[in-house]
């Protein structure tokens, strides 16, 4: 570590260990909406990921995205770049 102790203090205060440091940190992107039944499991789904991470030793962390719901955006004209459908 470099010594950037106030990073540091918040890593640990995810219960993060020294030996996590070493670890690659991956971010898993999720669409947070649960107005939209396309994303309801979406955050289940980055929390196994997250899992499946640190079954291969590296760190996952889940972070919310912007999500599209073609159901709210269906007919009006930004609606056609959230799905070719």
């Amino acid at each position: 570590m470099d010594g950037s102790g106030g990073v540091t203090s918040f890593f640990y205060g995810l219960g993060m260990t020294e030996a996590d440091f070493d670890k690659p940190q991956v971010g898993i992107g999720i669409p947070r909406l649960e107005g939209n039944l396309c994303n309801l499991h979406a955050y289940e789904l980055g929390r196994k990921v997250a899992e499946g991470c640190r079954a291969a030793g590296m760190l996952g962390f889940p972070f919310g995205t912007p999500a599209v719901s073609d159901n709210l955006v269906q007919g009006l004209k930004g609606g056609g770049a959230s799905l070719v459908s």
